[in-house]
């Protein structure tokens, strides 16, 4: 396998595992509507990570994700953390739910429209293995 097949494969990893997590937290908020529970989707922005450094892609697009990219527009892991505190703290958002958050603020765009369907979310939910 050449390195940009590796690459792409980690961004295709990478791209699935965010579509389940927000299609799970978009189902949870619709199942947990009338219980008093929220759920929200926060995508932070790009925050300094080593995650960069794990690409195995071409050395170029590698030395983009791990120095350059995270240099000129990632934000510090401390802000980029208060980003959840303030989603499971601020009481201004106690009965907010079902919302899309990038870098702390509600995009009044939803995510994509795969993760609002509601068939989808209740796959996302269920527990038993999906033959």
């Amino acid at each position: 396998m050449g390195s940009y097949q590796r690459g792409s494969y980690q961004m295709r990893s990478y791209q699935t595992a965010k579509l389940a997590v927000t299609t799970w937290s978009y189902g949870l908020a619709r199942r947990w509507a009338d219980r008093g529970l929220t759920a929200n989707v926060l995508d932070p922005g790009m925050v300094k990570n080593e995650m960069g450094e794990q690409f195995e892609g071409p050395a170029p697009t590698r030395v983009l994700m791990s120095h350059v990219i995270p240099f000129f527009a990632a934000t510090a892991m401390e802000p980029g953390s208060q980003q959840y505190l303030r989603l499971a703290c601020d009481p201004t958002l106690v009965n907010v739910s079902g919302k899309y958050f990038v870098s702390g603020k509600e995009k009044k765009q939803s995510s994509s429209p795969l993760s609002l369907d509601p068939a989808v979310q209740r796959r996302m939910y269920c527990s038993q293995p999906l033959n």
